[in-house]
């Protein structure tokens, strides 16, 4: 195996478990659209720090899944 730190990595979304603030996140986004980009008014800046720990499911042929493990995750104005 190559080694990762040589290999460029891209990624156009990451799903997010919320613990902590998650009834008030989602409520936050009840009024976006269901389809289409998020308004910006909608839009929550983070900066996530973290580490890619392990494969989730398999290579569909144009990605695949990693399971990232957070270290800290801060909200950006």
């Amino acid at each position: 195996m190559s080694d990762p730190f040589n290999t460029k990595i891209e990624a156009g979304m990451a799903v997010l478990d919320v613990t902590t603030g998650r009834q008030a996140l989602a409520k936050h986004f009840e009024s976006r659209p269901t389809t289409g980009p998020c308004p910006e008014r909608l839009r929550v800046p983070v900066t996530i720090t973290g580490y890619i720990d392990y494969a989730w499911g398999d290579d569909d042929g144009t990605s695949q899944g990693f399971v990232t493990t957070i270290e800290k995750i801060e909200r950006r104005r």
